[in-house]
């Protein structure tokens, strides 16, 4: 990937999390505890989920910059698991502020990257060994679905429709009509 796509990868990121920051205005702890579109997650299992991926990405776009293949997650499954159930709980100040902090974190490591960097590896948590370049992708899917998930005013019909398009077969995979009530790909 080039500069010039990678930039326009970012855009599309920097525009996703600013329409999540949007919806997060006013949350409140009653919506921090509702459920999400999850099974068993509330909206801060989300949340926290969302602001540990940030940071994972981050870790493995360090690991390049310092030419390291890095884990996203260090502590593997469990201590993943461990991290979103322990913060799930916090306040939903606590929970946006994280959110919030994590991702500008993750965009500044991106900023850093050497425009050679995104063909570098980190050790994704998914699947093993892969480009920054499918971290930027990944990202975005996060985003853009789990702000679904979220089940707070942002839906299907709201994601963008090239996006949808490209993403296609992992949305008719991972969420139907069951996860998403309504929704038909």
């Amino acid at each position: 990937m080039n500069d010039d796509d990678a930039a326009a990868l970012r855009g599309e990121l920097d525009r996703a999390f600013a329409e999540l920051a949007r919806t997060l205005v006013g949350f409140d702890d009653v919506a921090a505890r509702g459920p999400s579109l999850l099974p068993g997650w509330t909206r801060g299992h989300v949340l926290t989920h969302l602001a540990r991926n940030a940071d994972g990405n981050r870790k493995m776009v360090e690991g390049a910059i310092a030419g390291e293949v890095r884990a996203q997650y260090p502590d593997g499954a469990e201590g993943r698991a461990a991290d979103i159930e322990t913060g799930a709980g916090r306040s939903a100040a606590e929970l946006v502020e994280d959110l919030l902090d994590s991702q500008a974190l993750l965009v500044a490591a991106w900023g850093r990257l050497p425009a050679d960097g995104w063909d570098r590896l980190g050790d994704s948590f998914a699947f093993g060994p892969r480009p920054m370049t499918d971290g930027l992708r990944s990202r975005l899917r996060e985003l853009l679905v789990h702000h679904v998930d979220l089940d707070d005013g942002f839906g299907p019909d709201d994601l963008p429709a090239a996006w949808v398009a490209d993403s296609l077969d992992w949305l008719r995979r991972f969420r139907t009509a069951e996860t998403w009530p309504g929704v038909a790909w």
